[in-house]
């Protein structure tokens, strides 16, 4: 979303809006990290290390592989600016009238029709 502002580009024109965007990505990053820190919350009381490593071993995972990743592939954020959000758009419009003439020209469907178009 902050591409697109930067951009100057309208979320209006996108074929499709998440209802509940910025804040269902809040939302689900927040369920999650609970969810992450309750489902080994037993291993405290009374603490039990090997229960502790087996609860909690997969955050350290992927803090190591998505530091191994940036590191070795040196990998950076791209700024907001030059982010790619027009390639390929034109082929995809094309597509899309090609589709919708093609829908025409076969003229009004029955519900049997398209039932079986559905299938």
């Amino acid at each position: 979303m902050k591409a697109l502002k930067v951009q100057g580009i309208s979320r209006d024109t996108l074929p499709y809006k998440a209802p509940f965007q910025p804040y269902g990505a809040y939302f689900a990053i927040v369920g999650t990290a609970i969810i992450t820190f309750f489902k080994g919350f037993d291993a405290f009381l009374p603490f039990k290390a090997d229960g502790f490593v087996t609860a909690y071993i997969g955050i350290s995972a992927f803090v190591f592989f998505l530091s191994f990743w940036k590191i070795r592939f040196r990998e950076h954020t791209i700024p907001l600016a030059e982010v790619d959000l027009i390639s390929g758009k034109k082929q995809i419009d094309d597509e899309e009238e090609r589709y919708l003439a093609e829908q025409e020209a076969r003229g009004p469907r029955t519900r049997w029709q398209k039932l079986w178009d559905a299938l």
